[in-house]
């Protein structure tokens, strides 16, 4: 079908860039982009889904997205820049649209779900912070702009994934196209997190393989519009279960634990 054809058309360009004589070609990774964006649009149109709401959020912020490509890659600008503000902005957009379709799929309050969601949330939420997001206030040669858009992106992809997670974690139909939305926005995320480290330690290069995460994140999502299952994302679910069963507690837990611990192991002086 049309989603498999995309998908397969994606693969091609990914190749294309890493390996291609056109290797590292911005406009190869805009197009890209910009086809993630005109393959939800001709999904919209195609399968009509209802509510239409999120799925238009969802057009808009893949065309902020790739607008912020098209700024960092085109002029020279200096950190932070309007790229950044249109990278940053995406995830507020997306994370709305998300939010509309939880809302749709879900009848009534789904408090177990939500918990659920909440608990892997700080935990991961946490080893950002350690990792990724407090490193930034210890770069004190950096204005304090740069260093709050520098902390900004981690905590969007935080924000996306605690939306993400109430997705999963909620009740409702799980089809093809539930699948290809949620791996792309865990490659985008995993993408996310692995730049954030490389720039942490040395410097981002243009056409390396990290940019395959982004494009193929791009790739998933236009190719998870263009199913027809894409309608029923936001079918009305079953009633929510009444309670979350105790022995799920601790490997939801989990990931608080661990975040606890590191920041107890950077926190107690060597000498213990």
């Amino acid at each position: 079908g049309l989603s498999l054809a995309y998908l397969l058309a994606g693969g091609v360009a990914l190749v294309c860039y890493l390996w291609s004589p056109v290797a590292g070609s911005t406009w190869l990774f805009e197009l890209t982009g910009l086809s993630a964006a005109v393959a939800i649009a001709v999904g919209v149109v195609r399968y009509r889904p209802r509510p239409v709401v999120p799925w238009a959020l969802f057009v808009v912020a893949q065309l902020v997205f790739v607008s912020g490509d098209f700024f960092y890659y085109t002029y020279d600008l200096s950190f932070p820049s309007a790229a950044d503000a249109l990278y940053i902005g995406y995830y507020p957009l997306q994370a709305a649209g998300l939010v509309l379709l939880i809302r749709s799929r879900t009848p009534g309050r789904d408090s177990a779900s939500l918990l659920d969601a909440l608990i892997i949330t700080v935990g991961l939420g946490l080893l950002s912070w350690i990792y990724l997001i407090e490193p930034y206030t210890r770069h004190l040669g950096d204005s304090v702009l740069s260093r709050l858009v520098s902390m900004a992106y981690p905590a969007m992809d935080v924000l996306l994934l605690a939306v993400a997670a109430r997705l999963v974690m909620g009740n409702g139909s799980r089809p093809r196209s539930f699948q290809l939305l949620t791996a792309s926005i865990l490659i985008l995320v995993v993408t996310d997190v692995v730049y954030g480290a490389i720039e942490l330690n040395g410097s981002y290069t243009l056409g390396s393989w990290l940019d395959l995460g982004w494009m193929g994140a791009y790739v998933l999502w236009g190719a998870a519009a263009l199913h027809p299952s894409m309608t029923q994302l936001s079918a009305r679910a079953a009633a929510a279960r009444a309670s979350l069963r105790a022995r799920r507690l601790p490997r939801l837990a989990a990931p608080a634990v661990v975040g606890r611990a590191r920041v107890f192991r950077r926190t107690t002086p060597r000498s213990l």
